[in-house]
């Protein structure tokens, strides 16, 4: 607090302690305090770095991964994704996917995406997962903003265990085995993300409060 309320020490100090309190502390990798990052801190006014309360801390989204990993907390249940009415660069293959499976489905010679949308058969069901695929990928932004990384790969694989022998069952078609693999997905637990956290800080891949 000394060092906050006289920000012109704090570089000082930050120097004359670097290898004590931040050498081996900052990442995995130890960084040592090189001439360009003296100047840097040198050259950097610290007028503007300021304090945060515990309180703050609490409310501030950045620290949401944190508390999560150190204090037990459970994530947040991630908002839903919402698909971009034009298809996006990141969705390509999947949308590619999803027209081989209706051409065999119905012996079509689906060629677009458009062509799929004026599919009386098809059109809804690839709206729809298209939406499931936009939920996916912001479930996974969300929480790998507000989730340590080693729960959204455990979750990750409790998904895949989850689903893959109803992927593996015969199907009478591609169709069939995608809406399978659909309905038994949403038959999943609800919160399986917090519970993930949990197990993991049980079997140690998450330290526990303190």
């Amino acid at each position: 607090m000394t060092l906050l309320q006289n920000p012109s020490t704090i570089a000082g100090a930050l120097i004359g302690n670097w290898d004590n309190y931040c050498k081996n502390k900052i990442t995995n990798v130890p960084v040592p305090l090189t001439d360009r990052l003296k100047a840097l801190i040198d050259g950097y006014d610290f007028v503007n770095v300021e304090y945060l309360t515990a309180p703050l801390i609490v409310k501030d989204p950045a620290a949401r991964a944190a508390l999560i990993k150190v204090l037990g907390l459970i994530p947040d249940e991630a908002p839903p994704g919402v698909a971009p009415v034009s298809i996006q660069p990141e969705e390509l293959e999947y949308v590619d996917q999803l027209r081989r499976v209706y051409n065999e489905a119905s012996g079509s010679e689906i060629q677009t995406a458009d062509e799929i949308l004026r599919h009386p058969e098809h059109a809804q069901h690839f709206l729809d997962q298209r939406t499931r695929y936009f939920d996916a990928e912001h479930f996974q932004r969300f929480h790998r903003d507000s989730s340590p990384p080693e729960a959204l790969a455990a979750f990750r694989e409790d998904v895949y265990h989850g689903v893959i022998d109803v992927h593996r069952q015969r199907h009478p078609s591609s169709l069939e085995r995608l809406d399978a693999v659909m309905r038994h997905a949403s038959r999943l637990p609800a919160g399986l993300i917090g519970r993930v956290v949990l197990r993991a800080r049980q079997t140690g891949d998450v330290p526990p409060p303190g």
